[in-house]
């Protein structure tokens, strides 16, 4: 948490849920926004007083916005299972470390493309599978939608997702890098 005058607001992914997070992404994300009006609308999303803001000196919202952005190291490792909406999800079987697959980036991918500033609770949709479902029906469009807005609802903190999130955008960018690669070199030799 960090303080604007007398409000204490959090900071942190373990404090904020999925959603809040999302919401916060969204408006940092937003290009037709300042820099400045950008955490002035951030801090009052998370409860800090108008006025208060408004009142700050330069240089302590500079402080405000450089202490907000610092991210604690994050402690919680991958977590192998969540509930949602009384069904128990799992990212990966007992004994066994997770593995991202091929499917589940195909989707991923789709999905933030269709949805650049409001994904987070569709990967960790995708990536949590119910057993008794197959797969068609796990990977249904409409069932992702509905079980990522039960996370986004059941108040799921944005911590869970960071150590997936790290996972599928270090692997994405590799996947692009080595496209990128491929394609220089087959222009090259053209």
């Amino acid at each position: 948490m960090i303080r604007v005058k007398s409000t204490e607001i959090k900071n942190l992914p373990r404090e904020l849920t999925i959603d809040e997070f999302e919401d916060i992404s969204r408006i940092l994300n937003d290009v037709s926004i300042l820099e400045i009006e950008k955490y002035s609308r951030v801090f009052g999303y998370l409860g800090a007083d108008r006025k208060d803001l408004n009142d700050l000196g330069f240089k302590e919202f500079g402080d405000l916005v450089k202490e907000f952005n610092e991210i604690a190291e994050i402690k919680r490792g991958m977590t192998q299972k969540i509930e949602i909406g009384g069904y128990i999800y799992k990212s990966y079987e007992d004994g066994e470390d997770f593995k991202l697959m091929v499917r589940d980036m195909a989707i991923i991918e789709r999905i933030v493309s269709e949805s650049p500033e409001r994904h987070l609770a569709e990967i960790v949709a995708v990536l949590f599978k119910r057993e008794d479902l197959t797969a068609s029906e796990h990977y249904d469009k409409t069932h992702v939608k509905h079980k990522a807005k039960l996370i986004r609802e059941e108040g799921i903190d944005a911590e869970l997702a960071m150590p997936f999130i790290v996972i599928v955008t270090s692997q994405l960018a590799e996947a692009t890098k080595s496209a990128l690669l491929d394609r220089a070199n087959e222009l090259v030799e053209e």
